[in-house]
């Protein structure tokens, strides 16, 4: 099979399409290149990694707080 010259030179995690790979070592470096990569795909993606899936007008409220906490 003949390679594509188009896609030489990039691994995964070297483009928005593929997420980067986990090795097994640098973590660190991965975990941070992972984040930015799934903030770029969808922002709210990441609050739900982080904070966990809520539910209607508890979301809203839990919104609203954050806000209020930042303008304080």
């Amino acid at each position: 099979m003949a390679s594509n010259s188009s896609f030489v030179g990039f691994e995964e995690g070297r483009s928005i399409t593929y997420p980067p790979l986990f090795k097994g070592d640098s973590y660190f470096q991965w975990s941070h290149q992972m984040e930015f990569f799934i903030k770029a795909l969808d922002f709210n993606l990441w609050e739900i990694i982080e904070e966990g899936f809520v539910e209607g007008p508890r979301r809203i409220r839990i919104g609203a707080q954050k806000i209020w906490e930042k303008l304080s």
